[in-house]
């Protein structure tokens, strides 16, 4: 959500926001309902997605491009 820039109720739901894996165990998003709207009209062509973790922690980093 805030790689789209969006906050408050503009804001897709988290649970509109899916992570998978591809046939190369390579993360990737899966966009639902609202947030998939967004990526349309704002001409998102390619999302790329990192994922990170140790024991309790988790992190992410997503890049949106036009």
């Amino acid at each position: 959500m805030k790689a789209m820039g969006t906050c408050g109720q503009d804001a897709p739901a988290f649970r509109e926001i899916e992570i998978v894996n591809d046939k190369r165990g390579r993360p990737a998003l899966v966009l639902h309902g609202r947030a998939e709207e967004l990526v349309k009209l704002n001409k998102i062509t390619n999302i790329q997605v990192s994922l990170s973790h140790i024991k309790d922690f988790a992190g992410a980093i997503v890049v949106l491009e036009k």
